[in-house]
């Protein structure tokens, strides 16, 4: 298996103290496709929220082809029918330069894409310490069980989520995972 060439020089856990927040911060990045799944996702919030769940969730990316740009526009539609507007946040296309103060903002990484191929994503929020939850079979073997979302339904990633939520901040063992199968080194 060769590796993913991370620059964990560039995502890295850094010292800057964490802005001290009740709410429980998910976050998730890419390309805005029915592939990733988002859809699930929300309705995985709409659960967390009507359990009173404080919670706050960011999304960078953005719609590539016409079906994403369909599916961005039935996503947002969704957000406004479920009443979840205050808590989703569609942030838009990061760079590459910015990415990583992005996943740093985050409590939680939520990957449901079902590419069958390992997203840099994931890897990029893990190697600055977030922990990540991910259905993608491609990190069924990368990462220990307790991260892997199994039952691909909002309940069992409600489930998942509220038994991870800051589970060791920062997750120093998805970083070393990374660190040594999957830098640049």
């Amino acid at each position: 298996v060769v590796g993913h060439g991370i620059d964990t020089n560039k995502f890295k856990i850094t010292n800057d103290k964490p802005q001290i927040t009740n709410k429980l911060r998910i976050v998730t990045a890419g390309r805005i496709a029915p592939v990733k799944r988002l859809d699930v996702l929300f309705d995985a919030v709409e659960i967390l929220n009507k359990n009173g769940t404080d919670l706050e969730i960011k999304i960078a990316g953005g719609p590539v082809t016409k079906t994403d740009k369909i599916y961005f526009e039935k996503l947002k539609s969704d957000v406004k029918q479920k009443g979840l507007e205050s808590i989703v946040s569609f942030v838009g296309p990061i760079s590459y330069q910015k990415i990583q103060d992005f996943y740093k903002q985050g409590d939680v990484f939520v990957n449901l894409s079902e590419t069958g191929s390992i997203d840099k994503a994931v890897l990029e929020a893990m190697a600055c310490g977030i922990t990540v939850i991910t259905s993608n079979e491609a990190f069924k073997n990368i990462l220990p069980p307790q991260y892997f979302l199994d039952e691909k339904t909002p309940e069992a990633l409600a489930k998942k989520i509220q038994e991870l939520t800051r589970e060791n901040r920062p997750n120093l063992a998805l970083r070393e995972i990374v660190v040594k199968n999957h830098s640049l080194e």
